[in-house]
């Protein structure tokens, strides 16, 4: 059941007056936060990706170029890790629980230190 405002009451009267002017505008703004969190969602549901691709290694006499190709895997850590260095100028993060392409490398380095979901 509708309030209805006693007619003296001024106050009353232009609240309901702009209540309706705004519920649509009211609308559209909680239409277009939920899909901002919707896709703040989605965002975070996909895979974060830490694969480097292949690596050129220079060998010693400066002039033999080295492609090594490395295979990437999914992993999941059980704790958060800021800063983790693995390998010269490599550092990364992760948050527990998410799910992270990376080499098989560091896929085996983390495994071996216990910090994988399993």
């Amino acid at each position: 059941m509708a309030s209805t405002k006693r007619a003296a009451d001024f106050t009353g009267k232009q609240a309901e007056k702009l209540a309706a002017q705004h519920a649509e505008e009211q609308a559209a703004r909680a239409a277009s936060v939920a899909m901002v969190t919707a896709a703040a969602v989605k965002a975070d549901q996909e895979p974060v990706d830490y694969s480097a691709g292949p690596t050129q290694v220079v060998a010693d006499d400066g002039e033999t170029v080295i492609e090594v190709k490395q295979s990437n895997v999914k992993i999941r850590v059980n704790t958060t890790l800021e800063q983790l260095t693995f390998g010269k100028d490599n550092h990364y993060d992760f948050e527990e629980g998410r799910e992270y392409v990376v080499p098989q490398a560091l896929a085996d380095h983390l495994e071996e230190k216990g910090l994988l979901w399993h």
